[in-house]
């Protein structure tokens, strides 16, 4: 068994920069299923065909690759605030851009949920370098 540094790196260097973020974004997105998507399950079993000591269960593998795709520092789990809305928030799209391309798991106030929703928070999951990244951005209120 490798220890999570190597095991990123060594898949890194197999994938390719950008497949590899795409991984580990598939990930997030993905982190109340128990099995990986279609292309995540070819691309690691082509991977473990090659580095057998790295075999690891669908939860083995989020644990470890529980890391910002752009920063690749570990993701800290946060509870928050939720306010219910029925439909969809109408963000500006210059945020979502600059979100999504430079601070992704920055935190946030306040998360937005479906007016279904149960709970009074939820969590959410916080890379420190999204963060300093967002305080600088002309975003960093929301």
């Amino acid at each position: 068994m490798v220890y999570p540094v190597e095991l990123r790196s060594r898949f890194k260097g197999f994938a390719g920069v950008e497949k590899y973020r795409r991984f580990i974004k598939a990930i997030h997105n993905t982190r109340n299923q128990d099995c990986l998507r279609y292309w995540q399950q070819k691309l690691w079993d082509s991977f473990v065909a090659l580095n057998a000591d790295c075999l690891l269960s669908v939860s083995e593998l989020r644990d470890r690759l529980n890391i910002c795709e752009l920063h690749e520092t570990e993701l800290v789990p946060v509870e928050v605030p939720v306010k219910r809305v029925c439909g969809i928030p109408n963000y500006v799209s210059e945020n979502i851009y600059e979100r999504s391309s430079s601070f992704p798991y920055a935190s946030v106030n306040i998360a937005i949920v479906n007016e279904r929703y149960e709970g009074t928070t939820c969590t959410i999951w916080v890379c420190a370098d999204c963060d300093v990244i967002k305080s600088k951005s002309r975003w960093r209120s929301i």
